[in-house]
């Protein structure tokens, strides 16, 4: 599959994610408390380097990507994600300073199911929801349970690996995963500028391919 291709089909597995997110969030009236940034700032949190292929494209196009290439070599191990702004005045708040273009599991959390030992869908939501929210919690899983459809966390994996399996297989820290994938983009974009590379088999992305991008 072309990087092109790659990167289409992610777009549309976001978007697909958003909608379902957005049904849920306004018939359950559940939402992330406002300006919240605990998951955010949860360096425990991981991605699959496939998730950043979108913003690593997005930031080459615009230049930015040697800028924090640069940062996130300084980073040390277990820092929470690069792209989270904390807020000075408030702890445990913050914002994505790249939010459309964040990765899958950002999208997800606290929106989302997973499937228990009988194969029935269980939301699985953060506790501060939990605690905030309980009435919404219950018209959520009401909601699910008649049949909504709400990502599943297993589901969306398989849809990752049907993608790019080399590339959505295996996670790491956000750090690990965006700088991985910002190295692999720069990669194909040097060899899309070389005249020697159709000489060269690069996940069996063509050339046209990659000029496209780049």
């Amino acid at each position: 599959m072309e990087l092109q291709e790659k990167t289409d089909k992610l777009q549309k597995l976001f978007q697909k994610v958003d909608q379902q997110t957005h049904d849920l969030s306004c018939k359950a009236s559940l939402h992330c408390l406002p300006g919240c940034g605990a998951c955010c700032e949860n360096p425990n949190v991981e991605s699959t380097v496939l998730e950043f292929l979108p913003l690593s494209i997005e930031l080459w196009q615009k230049n930015q990507s040697e800028d924090l290439l640069r940062l996130l070599n300084k980073t040390e191990e277990g820092t929470s994600c690069i792209l989270y702004k904390a807020d000075p005045n408030i702890p445990g708040n913050g914002r994505c300073t790249q939010y459309e273009l964040r990765p899958l599991l950002c999208r997800t959390f606290g929106y989302a199911a997973r499937l228990n030992k009988y194969g029935e869908k269980e939301l699985a939501t953060c506790k501060k929801i939990s605690l905030d929210q309980p009435e919404s919690i219950k018209r959520a899983q009401k909601l699910i349970d008649e049949g909504l459809d709400v990502p599943v966390f297993s589901e969306a994996w398989l849809a990752l690996l049907d993608i790019d399996p080399g590339l959505a297989t295996d996670r790491y820290p956000m750090n690990v995963a965006l700088k991985t994938a910002l190295e692999k983009i720069g990669y194909w974009r040097d060899c899309s500028q070389s005249d020697t590379l159709e000489n060269h088999d690069y996940s069996n992305q063509n050339s046209r391919s990659k000029k496209n991008l780049f």
